[in-house]
């Protein structure tokens, strides 16, 4: 993605869903680059992201992976290039249809658990009773509804992480982005998130694995994009990643 800092790789698996010709792109980023001053970051990226496959960006750090996934949620306005979500330019309405786990932890530290997820549900949308039911079911099924009372700012980081899983997934979101998902989680806890975001059923998940990349990246990590619905779609692999070996897999239909 940017050769001087290091390329990024592009990795798709397939959830077994067809592509239907009429639905539009989740995402679409053509041509997009964006500068910090004289340092490129990202240079004339391009993919699409469309119903069907599981996508990540893998590449070491100064890549460009987090800065892209910034200007995916507008955080960050490209230099040049065009991004469209859910079929055109983001704005208020689809933001609370993404998910979001940030790489630094995006969670009020002097809260209680509970109090925090419950608060971050309903800023997306949830009414209290349905944000209570689901924070109880979510903390139990990944094993924290006996630290529920605790303040955010004492959990473990192992802890934290799989909060802010259950924070970006508590609302059904139709695109969830994660960045670097699996940071302080042991192996049982890793598969543990990999399942449960298999099971969701959203419509496209983003991640941004460590840029160690095993022999076969989708047996330890979870990429950039997962879903019911879902995939990602580079139309130039090579040129997208910069230099480097065309490390995109496609699964059939």
């Amino acid at each position: 993605m940017n050769a001087e800092r290091g390329t990024m790789n592009l990795h798709r698996s397939s959830l077994n869903v067809c592509r239907l010709s009429f639905v539009p792109p989740l995402l679409s980023i053509d041509s997009v680059s964006k500068s910090f001053g004289d340092q490129a970051a990202v240079r004339d990226l391009s993919f699409t992201v469309e119903p069907g496959e599981i996508f990540g960006l893998l590449g070491p750090n100064g890549a460009g992976k987090t800065t892209t996934l910034r200007m995916v949620l507008d955080l960050f306005k490209p230099d040049s290039g065009t991004i469209e979500v859910f079929g055109g330019p983001i704005d208020e309405h689809k933001k609370d249809r993404i998910g979001y786990m940030p790489e630094e932890r995006g969670l009020y530290d002097d809260l209680k658990l509970t109090d925090c997820l419950h608060y971050l549900g309903t800023l997306k949308g949830l009414g209290r009773r349905q944000a209570k039911t689901r924070v109880e079911a979510a903390l139990k099924r990944f094993d924290l509804w006996d630290h529920r009372k605790k303040k955010v700012e004492k959990l473990s980081r192992g802890m934290a992480q799989k909060a802010q899983i259950i924070a970006a997934t508590l609302h059904d979101p139709d695109l969830l982005i994660v960045d670097e998902p699996f940071a302080n989680l042991d192996p049982v806890n890793v598969e543990l998130v990999k399942t449960t975001l298999r099971e969701s059923g959203f419509s496209s998940t983003a991640c941004h694995p460590p840029c160690s990349v095993p022999p076969s990246p989708f047996d330890t990590t979870f990429p950039l994009s997962i879903p019911a619905k879902s995939n990602i779609h580079s139309r130039d692999a090579r040129r997208v990643c910069g230099r480097g070996p065309d490390r995109t897999r496609r699964a059939p239909c």
